[in-house]
C-alpha cells in the first residue's frame, strides 16, 4: 500500500511538473507577446505623437496664413478706400478746374469782344484818318513817311532787341542771344567794309559764318547751312535788312497830332517801307 501511495504521489508530481512546465512555457509565450505588443504600442504611440505634432504645426501654419490673409485683405480694403478718396478728390479738383476754365473762357470771350470793339473803333478812326491823309498834299505824306522811317532806323541802330539771326535746318532756328550779338556786331563791320566771316561757338560746336554767301559751316563736320537776319519789321516791307541796319536818324521831329501819326503808321505798314 505504501508503495502504491508513493507511486501515485510520483505520478501526481510528474503531472504537476509537466503542468508547471506547460504553464511556464505559456507564461513565457505570453510575456513575449506582451513585450511585442508593448513595442508595437510604443511605436504606434511615437507615430501618433509625430502625426499629432505635424497636425499641430499644420494647424498653426493655417492659422498664421489665415491671419496674414486677413491682414492683407484689411490692407487692401484700406488701400481701396484711400484710392476711392483720392478719386473723389481728383474729381472735385477736376470739377473746380473745369469751373475755373469756364470762368476764364467767359472772361476771355468778354475781353475778346471788348478788344474787337476797340479794334473796330480804331479801324474806323484809322479809315477816317487815312481819308484825311489822302486829301493832304503829297509833300506832307512824304515828310511823315521820312520822319517815321528815320525814327524806326534810329531805334533799330540803338537797340538790337528786335534783331534775330537764324539758320535753316528744315525750319529756321535762332542762333541764341549771345551768338546773335557777336554775329550782329561783325555783320555791321562787314557792311562797313571789313571782314566777311566770323568764327563763333554756340550749340556746343565751332562754326564759321560767312556774310557774303550767307551761310554757316560747322568746322568739325563741314556741314553748311543757310542763314538770315530777322529785324521784326512787317513782312510787306521791301527794304532789304542790310539797308535797314545802316539807316541813321538825320532829323529831329515832333508830333503834335497823335491821331495823324497813328494813321500815317497804319498807312506805311499797309503799303511798303
Amino acid at each position: 500500500r505504501m508503495e502504491q501511495l508513493r507511486k501515485s504521489c510520483d505520478e501526481r508530481r510528474s503531472r504537476a511538473e509537466v503542468a508547471l512546465h506547460n504553464r511556464e512555457m505559456a507564461c513565457t509565450s505570453l510575456q513575449t507577446q506582451l513585450a511585442a505588443e508593448y513595442e508595437y504600442f510604443e511605436a504606434f504611440r511615437l507615430q501618433a505623437s509625430k502625426e499629432a505634432d505635424l497636425l499641430r504645426e499644420q494647424l498653426a501654419y493655417q492659422r498664421a496664413r489665415e491671419e496674414h490673409l486677413q491682414k492683407r485683405a484689411q490692407a487692401q480694403k484700406q488701400e481701396i478706400h484711400r484710392i476711392e478718396q483720392l478719386l473723389r478728390s481728383q474729381d472735385e479738383r477736376h470739377s473746380q478746374a473745369e469751373a475755373r476754365l469756364q470762368k476764364r473762357a467767359t472772361r476771355s470771350a468778354k475781353q475778346l469782344a471788348e478788344e474787337r470793339q476797340k479794334f473796330d473803333a480804331f479801324r474806323i478812326e484809322a479809315s477816317e484818318d487815312m481819308a484825311r491823309l489822302q486829301t493832304s498834299t503829297g509833300e506832307e505824306i512824304d515828310s511823315l513817311r521820312e520822319q517815321l522811317a528815320n525814327q524806326r532806323a534810329h531805334h533799330g541802330a540803338s537797340d538790337s532787341s528786335g534783331i534775330d539771326w537764324q539758320f535753316r535746318d528744315g525750319d529756321w532756328h535762332s542762333f541764341g542771344a549771345d551768338a546773335t550779338k557777336q554775329v550782329q556786331s561783325t555783320y555791321l563791320d562787314f557792311l562797313g567794309g571789313r571782314d566777311d566771316t566770323i568764327d563763333i561757338n554756340y550749340g556746343g560746336a565751332a562754326r564759321r559764318v560767312c556774310f557774303r554767301t550767307k551761310t554757316q559751316t560747322n568746322l568739325k563736320t563741314r556741314t553748311s547751312r543757310d542763314i538770315r537776319v530777322k529785324l521784326g519789321h512787317p513782312e510787306n516791307w521791301t527794304e532789304p535788312p542790310e539797308r535797314l541796319l545802316v539807316q541813321k536818324s538825320c532829323v529831329k521831329h515832333g508830333v503834335e497830332c497823335k491821331d495823324l501819326l497813328r494813321a500815317a503808321e497804319a498807312l506805311i505798314e499797309s503799303t511798303s517801307h
